[in-house]
């Protein structure tokens, strides 16, 4: 959907940070736990971020899927990992000079290039899901103090 509506993409980011709290609240509309705790709301955030960011790479990764083999856009995909690593290329040569040579040569390397990519997914889910583990807490809290008064 957020191939010919790039405002999507917005709204599909708003309900992955909100995601969490609704989680929460439907189980504690079901279930009706005796007492509810943050230690509890962050694990039931952490699987709910969990799913979210793996269904999430999982549909940008069947748009790069169309994108390069239906919609046959090779060349957009490929222009924009060539220029973010020519960014990353530049901050290095600014940064340590011609000292960082080893360096520059690992970024012409295919497989480093993949690497860095996943490296960069991983840190991207590791604040994704300290963020929705946050989420559910707070979430918790929340309905913990609603439920005392």
């Amino acid at each position: 959907i957020s191939i010919p509506l790039p405002g999507f993409t917005l709204l599909a980011w708003f309900w992955a940070i909100g995601a969490p709290v609704v989680v929460l609240g439907v189980y504690y509309a079901k279930i009706r736990p005796a007492s509810l705790r943050a230690g509890f709301g962050a694990r039931l955030g952490l699987l709910c971020g969990l799913a979210i960011f793996f269904a999430m790479s999982a549909v940008e990764a069947g748009g790069l899927v169309l994108q390069r083999f239906v919609f046959h856009n090779a060349a957009q995909i490929d222009n924009a990992l060539a220029a973010m690593f020519a960014q990353v290329r530049t901050q290095i040569q600014e940064q340590g000079g011609p000292s960082q040579a080893p360096v520059l040569a690992w970024l012409n390397i295919p497989e480093d290039r993949l690497g860095v990519l996943l490296l960069m997914s991983t840190i991207v889910l590791v604040i994704y899901l300290g963020l929705s583990a946050l989420g559910g807490a707070f979430a918790a809290l929340l309905r913990a103090r609603s439920e005392t008064k």
